[in-house]
Formats: structure tokens, sequence, C-alpha cells
């Protein structure tokens, strides 16, 4: 009986998904790794409560705002009807969804 609780606890422990980072931590550069096109360059920095965004996409440069919620991520481009979505994987990795969800990019933090 001991064994199964031990089992049942550890099973939970590392089911449970890792805390998701805070908008503070999103705050810094995020490129794109792979050298496949389009490159991808994202931006993100505080100015005040809000979070500032910067999307260089094949040349282009945008300006915006980024909101995070748990571990996803909304940007609202200046000019753009529709927002930007995507997802924290980690501290130092996201997905952004560009075009289609089947157009997702990994973009990496810059330390």
């Amino acid at each position: 009986m001991r064994r199964l609780l031990i089992l049942t606890a550890l099973i939970a422990v590392a089911c449970q998904r890792p805390a998701a980072p805070l908008s503070a931590d999103v705050a810094g550069d995020w490129l794109k790794l792979e050298k496949s096109l389009p490159p991808v360059d994202l931006t993100f920095t505080r100015s005040g409560s809000d979070l500032r965004a910067r999307l260089r996409l094949s040349g282009r440069e945008a300006f915006g705002t980024a909101t995070v919620n748990g571990t996803h991520l909304r940007i609202v481009l200046d000019g753009q009807t529709e927002p930007l979505f995507g997802e924290l994987l980690s501290d130092d990795e996201l997905t952004l969804k560009l075009l289609s969800p089947t157009d997702d990019q990994r973009l990496h933090k810059q330390k």
C-alpha cells in the first residue's frame, strides 16, 4: 500500500507542468535560431506595467503590445487587426504563430 502511494505521488509530480514564466521573465530578445526563412526577431521591453513588443520579420519591423496569461502569449501590433499568438515553452523558448496554425516559429531567448 505504501509503495502504491509513493508511486502515485511520483507520477503526480512528474505530470505537473512547470510554473509559467512571469511577464518580467519574457522581456528580452528572442530569435529564430534555424536558418530557414523567414528570419524572425522578437523583442519584449517593459514600459511601466506594459509589455511592449517589436517584431522584425523578413526585413520589416512592427511595434505593439504583448500580454502574457500563464504560458499563452498575445501580441497586438500597431495597424494590425488580428493579434499574433504564441506559447511560452520554457523561460528561454517560445513558439509564435505567424500566418496559420501550422506556421509556428520557434524562438529562443538570447542571454
